[in-house]
């Protein structure tokens, strides 16, 4: 893990993100921690990190999923039959 002050990081981000990929880079402003940069290449599981570390989306997505299941969603070629038919 590299640790890197915000000014250091701003002078060099392409050379920061490059390392992100094999080791995380935390940026520090005036030696407090508020960051942790990671780069997100193509399939990068972006979304399956969301759902782990973000709880209250992962329960809106399971939620709205469950609402689907239970038939309580619109197409959206009903949607927009409705919408012309006003």
């Amino acid at each position: 893990m590299k640790i890197v002050d915000l000014e250091e990081a701003k002078a060099n981000l392409e050379g920061l993100a490059r390392e992100c990929r094999s080791s995380p880079v935390v940026v520090t402003v005036d030696g407090s921690r508020p960051s942790r940069c990671a780069v997100l290449l193509g399939r990068s599981g972006f979304i399956d990190r969301l759902l782990e570390q973000n709880e209250p989306f992962r329960r809106l997505l399971e939620s709205r999923h469950k609402e689907c299941e239970a038939g309580n969603v619109s197409s959206l070629e009903d949607v927009r039959r409705r919408i012309e038919e006003k």
